[in-house]
């Protein structure tokens, strides 16, 4: 129930209305349609991106602010920086070489 259907690997959004409804979706030469109760509720683009996620504009317009909490998450998480050693060239050419080896 977070308003997106899959259709060949790809996830598209509908309005968020139509959360956990059972839905129709075809392809029509470069767009996908999805369907709901004889009315077409959305239209895309056909993406070739594996596990894209393509969302629809204003898919969650008029859901109150504090049910937000069903849109998708963020994936990204971002990640404290850390001191990476420097080493002169020369030490992985000693280990290249086989020189100092066990």
């Amino acid at each position: 129930m977070d308003g997106f259907v899959s259709w060949d690997g790809v996830r598209y959004g509908v309005p968020w209305r139509y959360s956990g409804r059972t839905v129709l979706v075809r392809q029509v030469g470069t767009k996908i349609e999805i369907w709901a109760e004889g009315e077409c509720i959305a239209t895309h683009e056909r993406s070739d991106r594996w596990s894209g996620l393509i969302r629809l504009p204003n898919q969650y317009e008029g859901l109150d602010a504090a049910e937000r909490r069903i849109a998708p998450k963020a994936i990204a998480v971002r990640v404290a920086q850390t001191d990476v050693e420097q080493r002169p060239l020369e030490v992985y050419e000693q280990f290249a070489l086989g020189v100092g080896a066990c």
